[in-house]
């Protein structure tokens, strides 16, 4: 059903019907060919040394190494404010980085709980470029890597009782994403639209 009132106003204050749909096509091109992103994780597992009762590092899930961890989480992030996940699974995409990198300590506890339970450092990193993701994980891994050295050396720790770390997976992959242009169009070119009609009806009045 036609709603004649409306049609009437777009007519008299066609110079802001006009100016509206500009505005709202130029910005729906524009999220159209909008690039993606490209975003990349590794987990950085901290090791024990081996030992008689656990000879295998992968193994050693002691609460050092879990403090450990959280230590090299907090030096990392002095004058940040990461979000805190609900999670281990959000992605910094999930939290609306899609430009940042990011160290975090992995919380298994859920929402109403905290529960570090694995010496692992979550690394992530997004950006506009393959190379440029690369980059910021490879810095932030030489990072952690030389935290715990420069701890272990303050700490008067031999060679032979250093904690040592590891990748996982050992080959990073770099993930290209974008989301549906198609849908991402159409919520703005309604939205568009019915800010227009809304703003033709208030210079009308």
């Amino acid at each position: 059903m036609i709603e004649w009132g409306l049609v009437g106003r777009c007519l008299r204050r066609w110079y802001v019907l006009v100016i509206g749909l500009l505005v709202t096509a130029a910005a729906a091109a524009l999220i159209g060919l909008a690039p993606g992103i490209y975003w990349a994780r590794t987990q950085v597992l901290l090791l024990g040394p081996p030992s008689e009762s656990r000879p295998n590092k992968l193994d050693s899930n002691s609460e050092g190494l879990i403090a450990t961890a959280g230590l090299i989480e907090h030096e990392m992030n002095v004058g940040l404010h990461p979000i805190p996940a609900t999670s281990p699974d959000v992605t910094l995409l999930d939290e609306g980085v899609y430009d940042g990198k990011q160290v975090r300590l992995p919380n298994n506890g859920g929402q109403w709980a905290t529960n570090f339970n694995q010496p692992v450092l979550d690394v992530q990193a997004s950006g506009p470029s393959r190379a440029i993701v690369q980059q910021r994980i490879d810095g932030m891994v030489q990072e952690i890597e030389q935290i715990l050295e420069r701890r272990q050396d303050d700490a008067g720790v031999s060679p032979a009782h250093r904690i040592t770390i590891t990748l996982s997976p050992p080959e990073m992959q770099i993930r290209y994403v974008r989301g549906d242009a198609r849908r991402a169009v159409l919520v703005t070119g309604a939205l568009g639209v019915s800010l227009t009609l809304s703003f033709v009806t208030l210079v009308d009045r």
